[in-house]
This record gives structure tokens, C-alpha cells and sequence, in this order.
């Protein structure tokens, strides 16, 4: 991740991120969730701007029913009621983690055709 350069919109995602490790690391899984949540929570608001990617709106439904999914998935637990375990969170971590690099990818090389474009 060190050697990872983010697209602007996800610098401060990737901070988070970096947060959301060193909280599980530390134990503090209910934290490392809430981390999560924050960048999934906002990797929703910049998908919503996009009408395809790799010009397939299919491949965008899709994308966007994971985020989905993997937001709802992560709002069980942590501040939010609900149980809160290791293995939860390491999921849920290592898909976050997954999704914010393949996010980024998608933005850096301008895969993506947002809602304003033809």
C-alpha cells in the first residue's frame, strides 16, 4: 500500500485505510470496522457519479450491488448494534482494502464513464 499512488478523490480513503489496519492490528476490531464503513460510505458517493465501467453498465450494476452489499455487511457491529468479531472484520478489511485498490485503479486509468458523459 506504501507504494501505491491514490487518485485524488481516494487520498483520504487511503489514510483511513491505513487507520482501519492499524486498528485491527491493535485489536480494536469495532474501530477498524467503523474505518471501513467510512470508505466504503464513500466510495458509494463516487461510484453514484458513474454509468459504466470498462463501458458496461452491467460490470457498473454490479460493481455497485458489491458496495452495496459490502457497506450493509459492515454496518452490523462495531458503534451500530450488533456483534463485532475478528474474523468479521478481517473480512470485511480485506475486502474494503480489495475494493478501494480496484476503485482507484478504475479512476486512474479512466475506466469508468461518468453519469454527465455520452
Amino acid at each position: 500500500m506504501e507504494g501505491t499512488i491514490f487518485h485524488s478523490q481516494l487520498k483520504e480513503q487511503a489514510s483511513t485505510l491505513k487507520e482501519a489496519l492499524l486498528s485491527f492490528e491493535q485489536e480494536s476490531f469495532a474501530s477498524a470496522k467503523t474505518s471501513c464503513r467510512k470508505i466504503i460510505e464513500k466510495i458509494k458517493q463516487i461510484i453514484g457519479e458513474w454509468r459504466e465501467v470498462d463501458r458496461s453498465e452491467s460490470l457498473y450494476d454490479k460493481l455497485k450491488s458489491v458496495v452495496n452489499s459490502l457497506y450493509s455487511f459492515a454496518s452490523i457491529g462495531g458503534p451500530h448494534e450488533g456483534i463485532t468479531t475478528q474474523e468479521e472484520t478481517d473480512f470485511i478489511l480485506k475486502n474494503t482494502t480489495s475494493l478501494l485498490f480496484y476503485i482507484n485503479s478504475l479512476l486512474k486509468n479512466e475506466r469508468i464513464t461518468q453519469t454527465t458523459e455520452k
